[in-house]
């Protein structure tokens, strides 16, 4: 049997992905969920705490060393690393794009005793449109997106003062 032309095999190919794209739903932004060496989880507790145990965020942009918390933060001695999307973006250009993602790393003296963690997963410009988390030895205070399990009010409230809800953006070496 002879084989379908190039172009034919595109036409197809293309037919077929309009109509896959015509079934997405249409209402309301779409959520990002993909997780990598850039992306953590938002799925909770049980995929991010593997995650974090695989030091992935650590080849991100990171500050050099631990420091007191800045300003009237609620964590303690911290070090934040900023994936590439916060890295390399300009933030006067308008929002942080969907894939933000930082790392807090919380000490209690040279020891990690938790972490907090804020992921951009969906356009716009308010705290529902992160994830957060943050635990601190055994205190699960936040694992959410939006508004599930209160970290909007927790981890929204205090990050409104930032910039789209970034205090601290780590450049891109």
């Amino acid at each position: 049997m002879p084989r379908p032309q190039p172009l034919l095999r595109f036409a197809a190919l293309a037919v077929l992905f309009l109509a896959c794209a015509e079934d997405a739903p249409k209402d309301g932004p779409k959520v990002t969920t993909e997780v990598t060496e850039q992306l953590p989880p938002t799925s909770g507790e049980a995929e991010i705490a593997p995650w974090l145990s695989t030091g992935a965020y650590k080849t991100w942009s990171c500050e050099s060393a631990p420091h007191t918390a800045s300003g009237a933060s609620g964590h303690s001695k911290n070090r934040i690393c900023s994936n590439e999307k916060i890295a390399k973006h300009d933030p006067a250009s308008g929002p942080w794009p969907v894939g933000a993602a930082s790392v807090k790393e919380l000490y209690d003296g040279d020891r990690i005793v938790g972490y907090a963690v804020a992921r951009k997963v969906t356009a716009g410009a308010d705290a529902g449109a992160w994830y957060w988390y943050e635990r601190v030895g055994t205190t699960l205070y936040a694992d959410g997106l939006g508004t599930e399990n209160a970290p909007k009010s927790l981890c929204g409230d205090c990050h409104s003062r930032g910039t789209d809800f970034v205090y601290t953006a780590v450049s891109a070496r």
